[in-house]
């Protein structure tokens, strides 16, 4: 089940009131997502890796070229190289998780 951008931003709200007696309005919540994928981005076109502490690390990778086929036809064709992003676990939310 995924997590949609309205229900992060009410999590992170419920937890700031519980945990700090804080409270953010959603306005600005989706104010520092959107500082946070500004940032992430420019980083990664950079080639620097991105951590956020107790969750994992961010780090852009290269895929090599390949060779895939078509489904329909069974052809050969070939898949260009490309930049992707890959994640790392975090030891503390990997031991939380198992």
């Amino acid at each position: 089940m995924k997590m949609t951008q309205k229900e992060l931003i009410a999590e992170v709200q419920n937890h700031l009131s519980k945990t700090h007696g804080t409270a953010l309005g959603a306005v600005d919540i989706k104010r520092v997502l959107s500082s946070l994928e500004h940032i992430a981005t420019t980083a990664f076109q950079a080639g620097k890796e991105v951590t956020l502490p107790g969750i994992g690390k961010f780090k852009v990778a290269v895929r090599a070229p390949r060779t895939g086929r078509n489904p329909q036809t069974g052809e050969a064709i070939a898949i260009a190289a490309k930049n992707v992003v890959k994640f790392s676990v975090s030891k503390p939310l990997s031991d939380a998780l198992n």
